[in-house]
């Protein structure tokens, strides 16, 4: 049973675990779940990375961009599982001291416009808005 809070928090790990490179060398999004769990274990807790891969797959990821910091991680939940079918987008936020511009931006105006245009431009083939 999802109450609200389990869902906040579920929220709340993917988007912790967006900040994770889960695409491999070729860009294409990682599908070992060995590798996805060892990557996730640098930023998380074991038992949390244990719980994200017996849980969730990732669909896709716009890994960070050097231009503007934006990045979105979809994720699903796997079949048989409590979470099955259900899909999540993780969007990051700016990192301190890479996106210090978007920083001053987004205080300035409340919007960093650079990662806005790049969420909505899509610059490359890996499509993330068509995986949700």
């Amino acid at each position: 049973m999802t109450t609200e809070i389990n869902s906040a928090y579920i929220n709340a790990l993917l988007a912790d675990a967006s900040y994770v490179e889960l695409t491999n060398q070729n860009g294409e999004v990682e599908t070992d779940p060995t590798i996805i769990k060892a990557n996730l274990a640098l930023r998380i807790t074991q038992p949390l990375a244990n719980f994200i891969t017996t849980n969730f797959e990732v669909l896709n990821q716009e890994p960070d961009s050097l231009l503007d910091g934006f990045s979105a991680t979809v994720w699903k939940g796997k079949t048989g599982t409590e979470y099955a079918g259900q899909v999540y987008v993780s969007t990051r936020g700016t990192e301190p001291g890479v996106d210090f511009v978007d920083d001053v931006i987004l205080g300035a105006t409340g919007v960093a416009y650079d990662q806005l245009v790049s969420m909505v431009n899509q610059p490359t083939n890996n499509d993330w808005r068509l995986t949700a």
